[in-house]
């Protein structure tokens, strides 16, 4: 992922690039070092890059992919990780025997009548074609 990858290189640029302590300075100088300043602006930085992080994890909360099976309650999406979704309001092209990927909200907790969560189904994203077998 790209966005841990840049907040680390802010981290070490600021580290390397701060002055070290103990400098002597010379003159009368009146508000922040420009250490300060670097480093402030590198702590916001990085706040911003664990912002998008988080947001971005919680945005994938709400796409599921997998492979489509029929239930006993209709269409059912079993995941990678051996997890099984009811999904609830699926678009009729999807199909069982398909991988698909789609976008939409877990709808309970609790586990459905099935033994399967609920998944409801805003849209397809992408058909990636027949499962492996």
């Amino acid at each position: 992922m790209r966005i841990p990858r840049l907040a680390f290189g802010v981290l070490v640029a600021a580290a390397f690039m701060a002055p070290a302590s103990g400098s002597a300075q010379t003159g009368s100088h009146i508000g922040p070092s420009n250490g300060a300043i670097f480093g402030g602006i590198a702590g916001i930085g990085a706040g911003i890059a664990g912002i998008v992080v988080a947001v971005a994890m919680v945005h994938n909360h709400r796409v599921l992919s997998g492979c489509i099976a029929g239930g006993p309650n209709g269409v059912e999406l079993r995941t990678s990780d051996a997890k099984t979704w009811s999904l609830e309001s699926a678009p009729a092209d999807i199909k069982p025997g398909e991988r698909v990927k789609v976008h939409g909200e877990r709808v309970s907790h609790s586990k459905s009548g099935s033994g399967a969560q609920v998944f409801k189904v805003d849209k397809l994203i992408k058909d990636y074609g027949s499962c492996p077998r």
